[in-house]
């Protein structure tokens, strides 16, 4: 079921800074993203093992983003460092579809982290 062409539009509603840290309780991986426009979004950001495995999580995001017809910003920095930025677009801000989608990926995506980061973030050995 795509979510955006049918819900995002001016009308979906906007969640405030703390509706957004109250559903970044269920989101360990995410975090608030103020932007120099003051908008907001919410990130997940890690160090990937190396540049196919930051790859393989960005087809992985890519393949649910075009089925939910939400497409979040993505980029791949210094070769392995993964950043997936989420925000509705429609309405300059976060949305429940963001936190929906954030959620998708945290299931339905694996992510191969640099045994560093994951262990310097509570993830790994």
């Amino acid at each position: 079921m795509a979510t955006c062409p049918n819900a995002c539009s001016r009308d979906t509603p906007k969640l405030a800074r703390d509706e957004c840290e109250r559903e970044l309780t269920q989101r360990p991986l995410w975090r608030i993203l103020e932007r120099d426009d003051e908008s907001l979004a919410i990130v997940r950001a890690f160090t990937s093992k190396n540049w196919s495995c930051a790859l393989a999580f960005l087809n992985a995001v890519s393949v649910i983003a075009e089925r939910e017809g939400h497409h979040p910003d993505v980029k791949i920095k210094n070769y392995r460092d993964v950043v997936v930025e989420l925000s509705t677009h429609a309405i300059g801000g976060v949305s429940a579809i963001d936190f929906r989608l954030a959620k998708m990926i945290d299931d339905e995506c694996e992510a191969t982290y640099s045994p560093k980061w994951a262990r310097d973030n509570g993830l790994g050995e």
